[in-house]
């Protein structure tokens, strides 16, 4: 794995803050792939993918080969929808993505949520509530990075750790421990 591009990251997410909404969007579009693809086994597949029917549009998509040394853990479709918003995402925006989710039958989605989402964590209030339905429903996944967790990142081996925290949560929560 190569030199981790933290100050790349960190000048994208402060450009875009000058930026309007496409930008600033495209701009954690961008961070989601320059810094998950930074993981061994982790691949760009396409950007801002609209179906046919312009029904449904995808924001990043990514390969994940599943090495040991990588997301040996995750599927190997990794679907990401990015909000650079400053409030929090809601539960009709985790509705939209747990259906493209759902519809394109991955079991993995990663939201890039600048300033989290709704809801109480403890009692899966608002968006934490469709979390917790896509989970035990669907058996999707959805794992939620704030701003501040992305420019924590200083290696590949950060978002692998932080990844598997959020992945191992996600497991004791539907075996309720």
């Amino acid at each position: 794995m190569s030199n981790f591009p933290y100050r790349k990251i960190a000048n994208l997410l402060i450009s875009a803050e000058q930026g309007n909404n496409k930008q600033k969007g495209d701009a954690l579009e961008e961070v989601a792939k320059i810094s998950f693809c930074k993981v061994n086994g982790v691949r760009h597949i396409k950007t801002n993918v609209v179906n046919s029917a312009g029904s449904m549009e995808v924001d990043v998509v990514l390969f994940n080969a599943k090495p040991n040394d990588g997301f040996s853990f995750l599927s190997n479709i990794l679907i990401f929808e990015c909000k650079n918003w400053i409030a929090p995402v809601g539960s009709a925006e985790l509705r939209v993505f747990r259906d493209k989710l759902r519809d394109l039958k991955v079991d993995t989605g990663i939201l890039f949520a600048a300033n989290g989402i709704t809801g109480n964590a403890d009692d899966k209030t608002a968006a934490r509530d469709i979390i917790q339905r896509a989970k035990t429903n669907d058996g999707i996944q959805i794992l939620v990075f704030t701003r501040e967790e992305i420019e924590g990142f200083r290696s590949a081996k950060d978002i692998i750790d932080l990844t598997a925290d959020k992945f191992g949560n996600w497991v004791l929560e539907i075996i309720d421990l």
